[in-house]
């Protein structure tokens, strides 16, 4: 992964890791796979980095929903009180269907 780096400013070590691409889930887990090997996959600490992956992708879908419930519908709620036409669409993600977004809009 820090081919990445290599390819885009010309060097892994002298970049500013705090920003950008290198910021996002996976990055930090993986950075130190040697992607040049046949099958990355049978490195000894791919189950680890996988299993890291995950944990922080399902904390920073938990940090992003309690945004929503503190900040978005608040600000939602308050605009529709002035009245104002505000619609928020939810994507349904692990449980499908509408309910779920419903539960949510109504502060359940």
């Amino acid at each position: 992964m820090r081919a990445i780096a290599l390819k885009i400013y010309g060097s892994a070590n002298a970049v500013d890791h705090t920003e950008g691409i290198f910021q996002s889930i996976g990055y930090k887990e993986f950075a130190d796979l040697d992607l040049s090997q046949d099958d990355p996959t049978k490195d000894p600490r791919f189950p680890a980095m996988v299993a890291l992956s995950k944990q922080r992708t399902q904390q920073y879908a938990k940090s992003q929903l309690k945004w929503v419930r503190k900040q978005l519908l608040p600000a939602v709620r308050e605009a529709r009180s002035m009245g104002g036409e505000v619609e928020v669409f939810a994507v349904p993600g692990g449980e499908t269907g509408e309910a779920p977004a419903r539960a949510i809009l109504n502060g359940e």
